[in-house]
């Protein structure tokens, strides 16, 4: 749910997370990428607030006391999944749209 939330309240909500998290706990992140939201303000369908990269969500959770293990870069809803990673993977046809990141609270 990070991207509905405003930025200035994003390290607000990781601190919280990394707070009420025991040592060493692991945390699956997920947010949308590549999915155009520039050219869709002012008008936002989805209502998200920001857009992500791999490299902000990476510093984020760093910053808010995660360490970063894995980057799962995926094509997001089932519809003809296997068709769309083959499309991504295999022959880069399309940026992935869905970012999947393994952390660890230190």
């Amino acid at each position: 749910v990070l991207e509905h939330i405003k930025p200035q309240y994003t390290f607000r909500v990781l601190k919280e997370i990394a707070r009420v998290s025991k040592k060493n706990a692991l945390v699956i992140v997920s947010v949308p990428v590549n999915e155009g939201l520039a050219r869709m303000l002012p008008v936002n369908p989805n209502s998200h607030m920001r857009i992500y990269t791999e490299q902000l969500l990476a510093f984020e959770l760093l910053c808010a006391g995660f360490r970063v293990e894995k980057i799962h870069r995926l094509s997001a809803f089932s519809n003809h999944f296997a068709i769309k990673s083959l499309l991504n993977y295999g022959f880069r046809f399309r940026h992935v749209n869905n970012l999947v990141i393994i952390c660890r609270k230190t």
